[in-house]
């Protein structure tokens, strides 16, 4: 089970920039084991990931009995934009929603609220997705790293195994102009 959501209610800074607020809850072993290196102070080679997978049962991902972990994060369009890239170019390849569109004046309730909706979109499809959700980028990204910065040719150095996502999402809902 993962479930990313983003609070409706972006904040900005004095310098106008707006975050977005994550809150990721789930119980995949992945995000288990980084919220324990978390806890204990260790570094993420000290802990091993199978002590995490113990817990919880693979066949069936929502029935897992492993307690469910908890991050929430604030991220900026430009990190959306960034796992975007990084999730939909190689190596990863994968189908996601689109970007919302890059605006100058991007701090007006109507224009976050509909990034917001679209963000979630997205963090959905990527949610959905057994082999995205897992590329360390996307587990960064909701759990308040920084690999979304990484560059292609960062990601070529590390590449994920080939992506053909299975999240093939609708348009995301659009407003009609008032």
């Amino acid at each position: 089970m993962l479930r990313a959501t983003i609070d409706s209610t972006p904040s900005s800074d004095v310098s106008g920039v707006v975050r977005y607020e994550v809150r990721t809850s789930t119980n995949l072993p992945t995000y288990v084991a980084k919220k324990r290196r978390e806890a204990s102070g260790e570094r993420d080679c000290e802990v091993d990931e199978a002590e995490a997978r113990d817990d919880v049962d693979d066949d069936d991902d929502d029935a897992s009995t492993a307690p469910a972990v908890e991050f929430t994060t604030r991220r900026r369009y430009r990190e959306f934009a960034s796992l975007h890239e990084s999730l939909t170019k190689p190596p990863v390849n994968a189908r996601l929603p689109p970007m919302p569109m890059k605006r100058i004046l991007s701090s007006s309730t109507a224009t976050t609220s509909e990034r917001v909706e679209q963000f979630q979109f997205l963090l959905d499809a990527v949610a959905r997705d057994h082999v995205l959700r897992e590329c360390e980028v996307v587990v960064d990204f909701l759990t308040g790293g920084n690999s979304t910065r990484m560059s292609r040719s960062e990601a070529s150095m590390n590449p994920q195994p080939q992506v053909s996502s299975t999240a093939t999402p609708s348009e995301p809902p659009r407003r009609s102009p008032s």
